[in-house]
């Protein structure tokens, strides 16, 4: 995740103790896998709060979900995922609805 981006998450989200936990959770047990609509090139990950909570990641009992933006970065060598974005969500955002 770009240094930038964590330095925001964590002055934003501050319901969020572990972006970088909370991060793994979300792309290794997502509720849902879409589209990014912000970028074209991004993948759009949601699961259900209560899977951060209970791991002590999230401190806010009101948040329904938490979602995260990978997007692929192109490089000399090829390319790779990078993780961008992490928020606490009332509803789904995503787009294209891509797996399950």
């Amino acid at each position: 995740m770009p240094e930038h981006a964590l330095q925001w998450i964590q002055a934003n989200h501050a319901t969020l103790s572990d972006p970088i936990g909370a991060a793994h959770i979300i792309l290794n047990h997502p509720r849902s896998v879409h589209q990014d609509l912000q970028s074209d090139d991004g993948i759009y990950f949601i699961t259900d709060a209560e899977e951060l909570r209970s791991g002590g990641l999230l401190k806010s009992r009101s948040t329904r979900y938490v979602d995260a933006v990978v997007r692929f970065e192109w490089v000399s060598d090829g390319a790779f995922l990078r993780p961008f974005h992490l928020s606490p969500r009332k509803r789904n955002q995503g787009g294209f609805q891509l797996w399950p």
